[in-house]
């Protein structure tokens, strides 16, 4: 988990996946790991936008966009 960076997420899976056979159990666990990193920068995001003053649209139901890998 250290490989992986959060402003670098795909150059630590390729780093990862060059260096370790990893399990299909462990791939699973790596991909979750990746989504809790997704979802806390977008936590950050919103609590940036909060402490800023912007009004904060309400939330609308997208499409999924593709974002990182989950």
């Amino acid at each position: 988990f250290e490989t992986i960076e959060i402003d670098n997420v795909s150059d630590g899976l390729r780093i990862i996946t060059e260096k370790y056979k990893l399990t299909r159990q462990e791939e699973l666990n790596i991909l979750a790991y990746v989504k809790f990193l997704e979802m806390m920068v977008a936590k950050v995001n919103v609590a940036k936008d909060m402490l800023s003053g912007k009004p904060s649209a309400p939330p609308k139901h997208k499409d999924y966009t593709g974002s990182m890998y989950g």
